[in-house]
């Protein structure tokens, strides 16, 4: 019982959280913000270019995703749009992420030959 009440509570939380996010961008959003999202996400390839970049720079693929997801509930973005935005913040977080730590813990493991 107590484990659906927790569950119930943060499904609760996420949602407010998203439709004040949803408010505060809908009051963010002038024609200058539209024009330069639908410029940046104006083909799905430069969609999933500036998504990745965006997650590369802060680190975070789910902060990207969350919002774009605000963005395009406000009307700021087609779905189109953010479908591009969302795939680009995924594949940057998952592969560059996963292959260097894999090669760095691979360089420590190896035995020095020469000193």
């Amino acid at each position: 019982m107590s484990t659906t009440i927790s569950v119930l509570g943060g499904v609760g939380l996420f949602l407010l959280g998203m439709s004040v996010m949803t408010a505060g961008l809908k009051g963010l959003a002038g024609s200058r913000l539209r024009a330069v999202l639908s410029k940046a996400a104006a083909t799905p390839l430069s969609g999933a270019f500036w998504g990745a970049v965006v997650t590369l720079i802060v680190q975070s693929s789910s902060a990207t995703t969350m919002t774009t997801i605000g963005l395009v509930s406000a009307g700021v973005l087609a779905f189109q749009q953010g479908m591009a935005l969302v795939f680009g913040a995924n594949v940057a977080q998952r592969e560059p992420a996963g292959w260097l730590r894999s090669s760095a813990s691979a360089f420590r493991s190896r035995p020095l030959l020469y000193r």
